[in-house]
C-alpha cells in the first residue's frame, strides 16, 4: 500500500510542506509550474533526467515528480524507467506526472505513458487549477483524476517569463 499522504505536523512544530520535483529542460516551463505550486509545496528543479535522478537520490523528501518527456541527457521515459526500477521503495512508488507539449488527442499518449509506469499526464499549455488539483489529489493518495487535454488555455495564467539560458 502506498503512503504518499501529506504529512501532518506534530503539535508545536511547523507544518512540513510536501516536496515536488519539477523536471524540464525549458526554464520557462519550470518557472511556470513553480509559480503555480510555490504557495503550497516545496519545489526542487532539475534540467533533465540525469539531474532529476541525482536530486531524487539525494533528497528523500520528494513526494511527487512532474517531468517533461523530451529532454537531453536522460529523457522523461528514461527517468521514469529509473524511478519505477529503483531499489528504493519510496522512489519507486512516487507519483510521476508527465508533462507534454504534444498537440491533439492525448488519450493514446496517456495510455502509453501509463504503460511505462506514469501516474498521470498533463498537456501543455495547462491550467493552474488543474496542476494544483492533481498534485493535491496524488499526494493525498487518491487515484489520478481523469486526464483532460487543455489546448485552449495558455500557460499565461502564470506571470509571463522570458526564456533564458538554464
Amino acid at each position: 500500500m502506498k503512503n504518499n499522504a501529506i504529512s501532518f505536523p506534530q503539535p508545536g512544530l511547523p507544518a512540513a510542506r510536501p516536496t515536488v520535483l519539477i523536471v524540464d529542460d525549458s526554464r520557462l516551463m519550470r518557472v511556470a509550474i513553480k509559480k503555480i505550486l510555490k504557495d503550497e509545496f516545496e519545489l526542487i528543479e532539475a534540467v533533465d533526467g540525469e539531474d532529476a535522478w541525482s536530486k531524487l537520490v539525494a533528497e528523500p523528501a520528494v513526494q511527487c515528480i512532474f517531468s517533461d518527456l523530451s529532454m537531453p541527457n536522460l529523457d522523461g521515459y528514461g527517468l521514469l524507467a529509473r524511478v519505477r526500477g529503483s531499489d528504493d521503495a519510496h522512489i519507486r512508488s512516487l507519483p510521476f506526472i508527465v508533462i507534454t507539449g504534444k498537440e491533439g488527442d492525448l488519450g493514446g499518449l496517456l495510455e502509453e505513458v501509463r504503460c511505462h509506469g506514469a501516474t498521470d499526464l498533463v498537456g501543455k499549455p495547462f491550467k493552474s487549477d488543474e496542476i494544483i488539483a492533481r498534485t493535491r489529489s496524488l499526494l493525498e493518495g487518491e487515484a489520478a483524476p481523469a486526464m483532460t487535454a487543455v489546448a485552449d488555455t495558455a500557460v499565461a495564467e502564470a506571470p509571463a517569463v522570458t526564456e533564458a539560458p538554464a
